[in-house]
């Protein structure tokens, strides 16, 4: 097994999805490849890289204002209760007094004029009250919400900005594991810059590592909306001898649905000199793009 049947099979052997038969073949050829075997370890640190990133915890003045807004709200539960319940008592005509036998029906007939007046204020002022503390309630969360939203905002910009420049500066690290992980920092981004997208485009085409490569791929198509993104993919498609890199590319592109893309894939396809599996992927993607 030559080293492009085994870079082929890298992504399976470490998923464990080779049959025994072949998973004992590429094993070997990774013992008698120095090269294959360096592409191999650096593939596994790109899968760790996924599975290790860690939680964003939330700040600490989210957590406070969800506690006051849930005290807030078992407050107006409370008031809320009370008034049904008084409420209920008034409106309860048929329940019989147990001390004396006497309906609340009965002893409705003698109250006077002042006693109901007393009553109704009463529950006049407590329904005020829950009005009043709905009302600033309401208002008072909608002043946090609007403060908490713009400091939100700015914190996200400022942890973008700060990852964008962490980026670029792993990108010049001399360990391919580090430039992987620099890239990695892409899938926390909400959008990218120009430098940005400039800088993963040429870590794409000119890379040492193809492990890092693959990568910036992966990373483009995070923002292939953008049609700078497209036609960058596209024209490397000129620029990679790699077949995993080629092929990566022509279903990253198929994916994104770039039409404009099917001249340069054609030209694989009909390349004699690349391997058959590039070929058949080159032709798979023509023929799904004119379907579009």
């Amino acid at each position: 097994m030559n080293c492009e049947e085994i870079k082929i099979h890298l992504i399976d052997l470490i998923d464990n999805n080779l049959p025994t038969e072949l998973q004992k073949e590429v094993e070997e050829g990774l013992a008698n490849c120095p090269d294959c075997q360096q592409e191999y370890e650096e593939l596994k640190i790109l899968f760790q890289t996924f599975q290790n990133q860690p939680l964003v915890p939330t700040p600490k003045a989210l957590d406070d204002n969800f506690y006051a807004f849930l005290e807030k709200e078992k407050a107006v539960e409370r008031l809320s209760k009370s008034f049904m319940e008084i409420i209920s008592e008034d409106t309860d005509n048929g329940k019989v007094d147990r001390v004396d036998g006497t309906s609340d029906l009965q002893k409705a007939k003698t109250f006077t004029f002042a006693s109901v007046f007393t009553r109704k204020a009463s529950l006049l002022r407590i329904a005020a009250s829950i009005a009043l503390l709905i009302a600033t309630f309401f208002f008072g969360r909608q002043s946090v919400t609007e403060q908490n939203s713009e400091a939100i905002a700015l914190l996200k910009q400022e942890i973008a900005n700060t990852k964008n420049l962490v980026m670029l500066n792993m990108l010049k690290q001399a360990s391919a594991s580090d430039r992987i992980k620099a890239v990695s920092y892409v899938y926390e981004m909400e959008d990218a810059d120009k430098e940005t997208i400039d800088a993963l485009v040429n870590v794409m085409n000119y890379d040492k590592s193809i492990n890092v490569r693959l990568e910036a791929i992966n990373a483009l198509y995070y923002f292939g909306d953008k049609k700078e993104v497209r036609q960058a993919m596209t024209k490397s498609l000129r620029l990679q001898t790699e077949p995993n890199l080629q092929i990566a590319l022509i279903e990253t592109l198929v994916r994104l649905k770039e039409k404009e893309a099917v001249n340069e894939i054609q030209k694989l396809m009909e390349n004699k000199q690349l391997p058959d599996i590039v070929k058949f992927k080159a032709a798979e993607g023509v023929g799904e793009l004119y379907k579009l």
